[in-house]
């Protein structure tokens, strides 16, 4: 991954890498505008990304979706997560079940694993035990759109969390060291 400087109001590596123009928005340099050639986008995140508690469905990636088809965008939402009947803010519009990467009450570190008996999940649910590495591997996301560290707040010490969020980041980059990552 590149380090990158803030120079002519915009983000330019200093070895290898895309320059970033906040000008042009992230979509810009990171979502396809070809048809035949969708970027896999994978909202990874806890209830916010999901949507729940949102009084539109789907919440902010709803919103999302709906930018950047109205743009013009090509893009696959894939994820692990593609639909819970028992949950109907998870209708992620317009595209029902469409894929994503977030479950309400998760930590960082619920990323990272799916160990049993952490909050809200049994053996097996969603996948067992892998975490974000795996769902790299079997989805193979072009872009991971990352909101995590709300339920880390009040329970975590800042040194927890930043340690969590190094820990998911270095998970990330060793499944796929060309991701590209908006955190």
């Amino acid at each position: 991954m590149p380090d990158y400087t803030y120079t002519g109001g915009k983000f330019v590596p200093t070895a290898g890498g895309t320059t970033i123009d906040p000008a042009g928005g992230f979509t810009s340099t990171l979502v396809s505008r070809t048809a035949g050639s969708p970027t896999k986008i994978m909202a990874v995140g806890d209830s916010i990304t999901l949507g729940q508690g949102s009084e539109r469905t789907g919440g902010w990636r709803m919103f999302l979706w709906q930018m950047l088809t109205d743009a013009g965008f090509y893009y696959t939402p894939v994820g692990w997560n593609t639909s819970n009947p028992i949950m109907p803010y998870d209708v992620t519009y317009p595209r029902r079940g469409s894929g994503h990467a977030s479950y309400g009450g998760w930590k960082i570190q619920d990323h990272l694993d799916q160990v049993a008996g952490r909050t809200g999940r049994t053996a097996g649910n969603p996948l067992g035990s892998d975490g974000i590495g795996a769902w790299i591997a079997t989805y193979n996301p072009d872009l991971l759109i990352v909101n995590l560290g709300t339920n880390n707040a009040a329970v975590d010490s800042s040194t927890v969390r930043q340690q969590a969020m190094s820990d998911f980041a270095t998970a990330v980059f060793a499944a796929k060291p060309t991701v590209n990552v908006v955190w």
